[in-house]
């Protein structure tokens, strides 16, 4: 593996190791979000049936609003609030930077989580995000090419270092 594989280069020209996360840590981390965003839909189900019935184009309206602002809003404001990390992915020790290291900003949280339904909606599974991670030398799927942005690990099972 380059240099440039294992590591990111600022712009101090500093060079920056990291272990990137692998498939499975971020499928685990996904199907984690995917509860959380599960459990938001249900609640939302429940509200727009319980206060507004579930007839009328009102409780459409909520209905349609919601999902999308469940499915497409809730990984841009969980990884911008929480510094690229969202439930699953802090669950796990995984973190979202751009290619250069620095934290993403919502406009990479947007891209990643737009070009997300294509990865993970229209094809069943997620199989685009594995195939095209499986031949990224960064693990980056769909979504992280577009945003320029990869998954590290920020956790990891080896000894720190000693002075």
């Amino acid at each position: 593996m380059t240099t440039l594989e294992r590591g990111i280069v600022t712009p101090e020209a500093v060079l920056l190791e990291f272990e990137t996360a692998g498939i499975a840590s971020r499928a685990l981390a996904r199907a984690l979000d995917a509860l959380v965003q599960g459990a938001l839909l249900l609640a939302l189900l429940t509200l727009a049936g319980g206060l507004l019935g579930y007839e009328g184009w009102a409780a459409l309206v909520v209905v349609i609003v919601g999902v999308a602002v469940i499915v497409l809003g809730y990984p841009v404001v969980t990884e911008v609030a929480m510094r690229g990390r969202s439930p699953g992915k802090a669950a796990l020790g995984l973190r979202v930077v751009t290619v250069e290291g620095a934290p993403i900003a919502p406009r990479h949280a947007f891209i990643r989580s737009a070009i997300g339904l294509v990865d993970f909606l229209i094809v069943p599974g997620g199989l685009i995000a594995v195939l095209v991670a499986l031949f990224s030398s960064r693990s980056q799927r769909l979504g992280d090419v577009f945003a320029g942005t990869m998954v590290l690990r920020e956790r990891t099972a080896s000894r720190p270092a000693l002075a």
